[in-house]
């Protein structure tokens, strides 16, 4: 365990991880285009799959991409936005690697308070998210009731399941944030309960 603690402690993931996951995101984009030529004639407010699947692969990069979208253009605010999430959570893991475990920010309260703030948002991404994959289950109509059926099919549907996979994501984005987020406060409570019983 030492040996691969040692060769992951030497990858530089800040540089690493927003390197190749804006290749992926390049690639996405680009299959997200393709699939778009004629998606009208299926839906008229057409998602893709690669869409969805963006989402899925950068998370809240993703939403940060929404926003700086509509700042600076499309393909270069969502390239941006996975770039700045990945590129901040490589800094997060070499610092961790490194045997780092100050805290970025000093006071307690702020943290306590960023961390709460980041919960209510995990929660609210997770209830919107599980409500549209029950809507879109219910929506018979317009394709198979099981998305792995419709990706399985030949349908033109398997490549407009963007919304779907754009719910996934927002499930286990939601419910990664929301226990990363609670065992940070969990932790805190705990800390300040022990201080005053030791009182």
């Amino acid at each position: 365990m030492g040996c691969v603690h040692n060769a992951l402690r030497r990858v530089p993931w800040k540089f690493v991880l927003p390197a190749v996951m804006l290749t992926a995101t390049a690639a996405f984009l680009r299959l997200d285009a393709v699939w778009m030529r004629g998606a009208a004639y299926w839906d008229d407010m057409p998602v893709t799959s690669a869409w969805g699947f963006l989402g899925l692969l950068n998370g809240p990069g993703f939403w940060l991409g929404q926003i700086l979208r509509a700042l600076i253009g499309d393909y270069v605010g969502l390239s941006l936005g996975s770039v700045i999430f990945w590129a901040y959570s490589g800094f997060l893991i070499d610092r961790r690697l490194g045997g780092n475990r100050t805290p970025i920010i000093g006071k307690t309260w702020i943290r306590v308070l960023l961390h709460s703030l980041g919960l209510v948002v995990a929660c609210l991404a997770l209830a919107g998210a599980v409500t549209s994959l029950r809507f879109a289950f219910t929506d018979f109509d317009k394709y198979s009731p099981w998305m792995m059926n419709t990706f399985r099919s030949k349908s033109p549907w398997r490549t407009l399941l963007g919304r779907d996979v754009l719910a996934i994501a927002g499930i286990v984005w939601g419910l990664g944030y929301a226990q990363y987020f609670g065992k940070k406060l969990l932790s805190f409570a705990l800390g300040q309960a022990t201080l005053k019983a030791r009182r």
